[in-house]
């Protein structure tokens, strides 16, 4: 019996260090070093895909290893669930080198193993951004249109391939979807006939978007085709090319938060899925680019203040000059202030403060200036006043 169990310990621990030497995280300063072995069926896709798929999953299986050991418990948990598989489904802007050990494959499984370079600092920026900026912008809503065409098909409901998946990649970053009706509705139609037309896509997003209380309105195209007409490799397979073109406007000025033009290509047998494949593709890397860019979006207006109008009733233009001086004097949150216009009795001000419309009205409505501040109105860019 001893004998036995002294061999199980020695099994036991050669499994243990070959596991470490195979899977391992190395610190290199500001990054980490991390060996991991990635895997994908070749059943579901060619051999080269597979290979592609395996890179994917051992660059996936890296940054799950760092995220552990450069945050904490609490910073990756929110309100019961874990941030970590949203974070390592974008772990390619993580991955700062990557070089390749070995490549092999076993029946239908391939294997990659490889040394991958996961950036820390950004790996960090990230969790923060994606815990802390959608609360900050008070968790904004979000509704998407996108006119999806390929092989004579085309698609402007909540069917579409492209729609589907940006809608699933949105919602593991925790922004607010709002339904819509598959059916479009002659505004929503007009919005999508005008997507070259910047001034009309923006004034008609702006007014979906209030219809649909919606904050940010994502708008565009995707489309596919076959790239060619002969087979892959002299095989039945065929490539197939998708584009998408797409941008975010914010629905209280207008804006072009976020804009993103992306194009793939995917192999397969069969044309439909082929196409689908593509467009699922550029559908993933144009979410990465949106959400990236609309987070920098929301950070500066955190950090620098949000544009507001704010209209003023029962004040004299030279009592709305000496108004203008109390607010500069009262709020630190007010980055700049600029008078557009005063007649007897109305003022209106473009105001840059760090808060949306209904922290502005709130704070207006607490200060004294010696006299008496009743709210009419607000909106997340606009605040209504009067002043007795």
């Amino acid at each position: 019996m001893k004998k036995n169990f002294l061999i199980f310990v020695f099994i036991f621990l050669a499994g243990f260090i070959l596991q470490c030497a195979s899977d391992k995280t190395i610190k290199k300063n500001d990054d980490s070093s991390v060996i991991t072995t990635g895997e994908a069926d070749i059943r579901s896709a060619g051999v080269a895909e597979a290979y592609d798929r395996a890179i994917a999953d051992g660059q996936r299986k890296a940054v799950e290893q760092v995220i552990g050991t450069v945050v904490s418990g609490e910073t990756v948990t929110e309100n019961g669930m874990f941030l970590k598989e949203e974070i390592a489904g974008r772990s390619t802007g993580y991955i700062k080198k990557r070089k390749i050990i070995k490549k092999w494959r076993e029946g239908a499984i391939v294997y990659v193993q490889a040394e991958y370079q996961v950036g820390v600092d950004k790996l960090k920026e990230d969790v923060l951004a994606l815990t802390v900026a959608q609360k900050r912008m008070k968790m904004p809503k979000v509704i998407l249109f996108i006119n999806e065409s390929y092989l004579d098909k085309r698609n402007t409901g909540i069917a579409g391939t492209a729609y589907n998946e940006l809608i699933k990649r949105f919602n593991e970053k925790k922004f607010l979807i709002v339904n819509r009706s598959a059916q479009l509705n002659s505004t929503e139609k007009k919005l999508l006939a005008n997507l070259n037309k910047r001034n009309e896509l923006s004034a008609l997003s702006v007014m979906i978007g209030k219809n649909n209380n919606a904050d940010i309105v994502i708008v565009g195209s995707a489309k596919a085709q076959p790239a060619g007409t002969g087979g892959l490799y002299g095989t039945d397979m065929k490539s197939y090319q998708a584009t998408l073109d797409i941008q975010a406007i914010n629905v209280s000025d207008g804006r072009v938060l976020a804009t993103s033009s992306k194009s793939g290509a995917a192999p397969h047998i069969n044309a439909e899925v082929g196409c689908a494949n593509a467009i699922l593709r550029v559908s993933d890397s144009a979410a990465d680019d949106l959400i990236t860019q609309i987070l920098a979006a929301w950070e500066d207006i955190l950090n620098n203040g949000n544009l507001l109008t704010l209209n003023v009733k029962g004040l004299s233009v030279t009592e709305g000059f000496k108004f203008q001086k109390a607010l500069e004097k009262y709020f630190r949150e007010i980055k700049e202030i600029y008078s557009k216009k005063m007649t007897a009795g109305t003022s209106q001000f473009l105001v840059k403060f760090t808060g949306d419309g209904k922290d502005f009205a709130m704070a207006l409505s607490t200060v004294d200036f010696g006299y008496t501040v009743d709210v009419l109105s607000f909106d997340a860019a606009t605040v209504s006043i009067q002043i007795k």
